[in-house]
């Protein structure tokens, strides 16, 4: 046990990862000269564009899915159309295409 504790007491103290070491004189500054006078120059990012596409089918080999997607809408009664061959899958119509950017959506449009 003393043993125990002697060895924890030869070890260095924590580290207080609050307080950094002063940076590295650099050579470029001195500390009475100015800031530059100008900002860092910026640039646009260009946004980019994706082609919308229709999807027509869903493949996942994890779990040995492919199956051609159908167009899905909503019946005349309310309800959300799927296909009737269930070896299909439906993609809603009303949801962003893939590659569109879309706003989440819980619930029914306001």
């Amino acid at each position: 046990m003393v043993a125990i504790a002697l060895a924890l007491a030869a070890r260095p103290g924590p580290v207080d990862a609050g307080v950094l070491p002063p940076p590295a004189d650099s050579g470029a500054a001195t500390a009475g000269s100015a800031p530059p006078t100008s900002p860092a120059p910026t640039r646009e990012l260009a946004t980019p564009t994706r082609e919308l596409a229709t999807p027509t089918r869903l493949h996942i080999s994890a779990l040995g899915v492919d199956a051609p997607v159908d167009q899905a809408g909503v019946t005349s009664a309310g309800a959300l159309g799927v296909p009737d061959d269930p070896g299909r899958v439906g993609w809603w119509i009303g949801s962003a295409m893939p590659g569109a950017p879309a706003r989440p959506q819980a619930g029914p449009d306001p």
